[in-house]
């Protein structure tokens, strides 16, 4: 069985296959405040209530990881940055900070809270 680490190190290198890497049980909390934002749980509530959105609307949309950390023994930190031009206003997002907080269990995501500056998404969304 891969490391935590190595699953979520797989999920930056490879986005697309997220939905390989959550637990059926998956609770997926993105910031209030953004499109998106809410508490997603299931596979399928990720994929109809974020990712689908994140694909319909921007263009090359990218989660570049700069650094990750365990925090314990079910928890990595990954920090890095979101950067993509939203199709609706034409607008870059460009070097926006994030932090992900990841809790896993039996080598599966169980849990993301995503930590992000709102007002920046907004502004490149209005």
């Amino acid at each position: 069985m891969p490391s935590n680490t190595e699953v979520i190190e797989s999920f930056y290198a490879d986005p697309a296959n997220l939905l390989n890497l959550v637990d059926a049980d998956v609770e997926w909390i993105t910031m209030p405040g953004i499109p998106y934002g809410g508490v997603h749980r299931g596979p399928d509530q990720v994929r109809q209530n974020v990712m689908r959105h994140v694909a319909a609307d921007w263009e090359n949309f990218k989660s570049t990881l700069d650094t990750l950390m365990e925090a314990g023994d079910d928890c990595i930190v990954a920090l890095g940055r979101y950067s993509g031009t939203f199709k609706a206003t034409g607008k870059t997002l460009a070097d926006c900070d994030f932090a992900h907080i990841f809790r896993l269990r039996n080598g599966r995501i169980v849990q993301l809270r995503q930590y992000v500056d709102s007002a920046i998404f907004n502004a490149v969304m209005s």
